[in-house]
Order: C-alpha cells, then structure tokens, then sequence
C-alpha cells in the first residue's frame, strides 16, 4: 500500500453561532504546513512554530483555516480574487456563501491530494443574517457548529456536554471555546501556541475577545492534567515542514 504523503496533525478551529453573531476561536501552533517535491520532505519536520489561522477575507466575512496553511491561504486569496473578477470589479457586496463556494472551487482545481489536506471556517453576516460555512474539497455546508482540526470528536462532544445553543450568550460562548481548545490541546500534542485568539463577528464588524497562551489556558482550566502519552510520539510523514512568519499582517488587505 503507498503511503499517504500528508500526515496532518496539529490546530483546533471552533466556529459556533450565538444569540449576537458568531464566536471563532482557533490556535496558533503551526507544524505540518509544507508541500512541494525534492529529497528535503523527507526531512524531520523543525521545531513548532507559530502562524496566523484567522483572516478577514474582506469587510464583515472572516475565515480559520486548517491543514496545509500556506497552499491554503494562497487559495482563500485566489478565491477572493476569482470573485472580484466575477463581478467585474463592480462595487458588490460577497456574500458568505459565495466565498465558500469560490473556495471550493479552488480546492478541486488544484492539486486533490494537497487540496484535501485543508478545511475552512468561513462566517460572516449578510444583511445582519448570521452565516457560518464548514468548507473542504468535498464543498460547503451551513452549520451552527464547525469544528476543524484534529481532535473534532474530542471538541464536539465536550462542546455538547456544555450545552452549546445557537441563542447562547456570545461571552458564554467564548469561554466554552477557550477550555475547548485546551482539552483538544491534551490530545493533540499540535494544538497550542503562543496564542490562542477568540473573536466575535457580529454585523458591525469582528472584535478580538480574547488572546491567551496555551500553557496559561490549562492552567486555567487543566492545572492537574497531562497530555495524552499515546499521543505525544506522532508519526510524521513526509511533506510536513513548518512555517515561521512573524512578518504576516493580522488580516488581508480589504478590495
């Protein structure tokens, strides 16, 4: 059997509508987010490093990204480029489904055995309608929950067990994100980082809620709590290499 050639482990991304808008929270550690040929991917991947997973794709629509960061937010880009020739640069609102629908289009004309290596949480408000989109290769679907990443079961079912509700206060909300990605944190030895940031996105715009590290969060909420031994020796396989940006601006440039 050939072996696959992504073994993708590593960020926590939470999407989850509330009774004012919609909560995002997503970690910052980066580890597998290379691709490309030649005798260097099959180099140990470096140490973690720290990268950018949320992006404001233009006023009021917002993504989280996870998997392949770097292809994917070159193709996020190319999807909100591909919409603005569209419409022939006309002064046009985009809709939060059509970038999702952009996206989608993206993944399948590029490379499917990279293009499947990456998920996207897109929200955003539409005549002051909340919109949240789980987006992969295999398309789109509205949800009042996403999660992506690599620990999608652990986080749901903690999520549940919260009592989550689309009529749910957004500060509520925000919290139980927060300790989520933290548990996800103790399964998942790539989840973490320097910074885990929880925003709220209501019709007026997006708002930074919270920015914690992850060691500050378990001692939070997991003080007493190790991470999953069984989980702490990851297989890597090939075409994992980390990404050091420091430079990357918070958010894309507004067409």
């Amino acid at each position: 059997m050939e072996e696959e050639r992504f073994h993708v482990v590593g960020t926590t991304g939470i999407g989850m509508k509330v009774l004012r808008g919609i909560i995002v929270g997503v970690d910052s550690m980066a580890t597998g987010l290379g691709f490309g040929e030649g005798p260097e991917q099959s180099n140990p991947p470096p140490k973690s490093s720290t990268y950018n997973k949320f992006f404001e794709v233009c006023y009021k629509i917002s993504c989280v990204m996870a998997g392949l960061l770097i292809p994917g937010e070159a193709w996020l880009t190319d999807a909100r480029n591909e919409w603005r020739y569209s419409v022939n640069f006309a002064n046009v609102t985009m809709t939060v489904q059509q970038i999702a629908l952009y996206v989608v289009s993206i993944l399948k004309r590029n490379h499917p055995d990279i293009a499947g290596q990456v998920r996207f949480i897109i929200a955003g408000f539409e005549k002051k309608v909340a919109n949240l989109f789980e987006v992969d290769i295999s398309g789109s679907v509205a949800k009042d929950l996403v999660v992506v990443g690599s620990s999608v079961d652990t986080v749901r079912e903690f999520i549940e067990d919260r009592e989550y509700r689309p009529d749910m206060d957004h500060l509520i909300a925000a919290e139980i994100v927060r300790e989520a990605i933290c548990k996800a944190g103790l399964k998942d030895p790539c989840t973490g980082g320097d910074s885990i940031k929880v925003y709220h996105i209501t019709a007026d715009g997006t708002k930074l809620l919270s920015d914690d590290t992850y060691a500050s969060l378990k001692l939070k909420f997991y003080p007493n709590d190790e991470p999953d031994e069984e989980l702490m020796v990851l297989e890597q396989g090939e075409g994992l290499h980390p990404i050091v940006d420091e430079d990357m601006p918070e958010v894309m440039e507004e067409f």
